[in-house]
């Protein structure tokens, strides 16, 4: 009975994986199927006289809303890097003053940081924007990088924070009895010892830099400074949508990411698994 049970139960999971990998896996094959269709408005599930027209026209701009599309994968990338150096740069050393120096309120702060990053940020989309406005920095790409590395800094910090945590202070104390300052001890001991978070959090702000599209909205208005999300998202809401040409543009704009991650995946995991536990 037990083994029939265990059997029965194992049949539940493998349903239930199937399910949700076909659940998950669908919108990403539709739209690779999608773009090199012949005919986009044919409903067939397999690509009926597959074409790469679309990936053509998306390439060699050849489409009036492809136009733009080096510029603004390079407008992409540099938000993406821009938020990577923004939130690690800022995350690094306040993680370190949470997890070894000692001062007042330091809880308090520390967990006021993690409480920001529950905050929608659409709550801060005027309040950015006139801020923007005063600075001068409207349709600056810096400004999207500054919303950004906002945003995906409270995260870095608290991963990095309970991944710094983990790591023994015993080695620091070690390389102080021996003369070391506080500066070459961050440097030289902690930094190294930190490279699986610093990876996993700075995929994790590359991807998130990567698929801004609300505070582009917002800020930029110029389409030489826009991104490939607005991008496809004007293409959406045009008059004749022209669904070949954005899920070429999609597939195309969602293969670095994939890159990024495939690169870095063992280092994600160690980072993450370490770093996201509370001690």
């Amino acid at each position: 009975m037990n083994k029939i049970l265990s059997k029965l139960y194992e049949l539940v999971i493998w349903i239930i994986g199937i399910a949700l990998f076909a659940f998950f896996f669908f919108p990403i094959y539709w739209m690779v199927v999608t773009s090199i269709k012949s005919n986009v408005f044919n409903p067939s599930i397999l690509p009926v006289n597959p074409s790469l027209k679309s990936y053509l026209m998306v390439v060699y701009q050849l489409h009036d809303k492809t136009s733009e599309f080096w510029i603004q994968l390079w407008n992409s990338f540099i938000v993406a890097f821009g938020t990577i150096t923004f939130s690690l740069s800022v995350s690094i050393f306040c993680a370190y003053a949470f997890s070894r120096l000692k001062f007042k309120l330091r809880k308090a702060i520390s967990y006021a940081t993690l409480f920001t990053y529950i905050v929608p940020t659409s709550f801060l989309a005027i309040p950015f924007f006139i801020l923007m406005m005063n600075y001068g920095l409207l349709d600056n790409l810096l400004s999207v990088i500054i919303a950004t590395g906002t945003f995906s800094t409270p995260y870095c910090i608290w991963v990095l924070s309970e991944y710094m945590s983990s790591i023994p202070i015993e080695i620091e104390e070690a390389a102080m009895t021996d003369g070391a300052g506080r500066f070459r001890i961050f440097i030289s001991i902690v930094l190294p010892l930190l490279t699986p978070a610093l990876i996993a959090m700075g995929t994790y702000a590359f991807i998130y830099g990567w698929n801004e599209y609300l505070y582009v909205f917002i800020l930029i208005s110029k389409t030489q400074r826009w991104t490939i999300p607005l991008s496809i998202g004007a293409m959406l809401t045009s008059d004749d949508v022209p669904w070949g040409i954005m899920m070429a543009m999609s597939t195309i704009y969602s293969i670095p990411p994939v890159i990024f991650y495939y690169l870095f995946k063992r280092y994600m995991i160690a980072g993450l698994v370490r770093g996201a536990v509370k001690r």
